[in-house]
């Protein structure tokens, strides 16, 4: 399902990395109101910066097992195939990409497989 919301046919084409401008988004510090919405808001401030590529660190819910602090590793994902709620809605998400791609951004996820939550089905 999650790959499913990147099927815009308005994206941008691919951008060799050399030379992009990557900005990497860990959501949990977006701020009091956090999430797709609070970013979204900064891409045009994010843009005049030189921004090319926006690297969302992981958007899936994360697990709850054997967790690090409290708010558990960002990477310890417990399902990959949905968004984490704490961070908005589908249509929120999105709108995230949507808007990225009007201002000629990309968007790319963080996947680390090796850090798979304690509690997702696959251990």
């Amino acid at each position: 399902m999650l790959a499913s919301l990147f099927l815009f046919k308005d994206a941008p084409a691919p951008v060799a990395p050399t030379g992009a401008v990557i900005y990497e988004a860990n959501l949990r510090a977006e701020g009091a109101q956090g999430g797709f919405s609070a970013l979204t808001s900064r891409f045009s401030s994010l843009k005049k910066l030189g921004v090319d590529v926006v690297w969302l660190m992981p958007v899936q819910p994360v697990g709850k097992l054997r967790s690090a602090g409290g708010l558990g590793s960002p990477y310890a994902i417990s399902d990959y195939d949905h968004l984490n709620p704490e961070f908005g809605t589908e249509a929120e998400f999105k709108a995230l990409i949507a808007e990225a791609h009007r201002l000629k951004m990309r968007v790319i996820l963080d996947w680390v497989a090796n850090h798979t939550a304690w509690d997702h089905p696959w251990v």
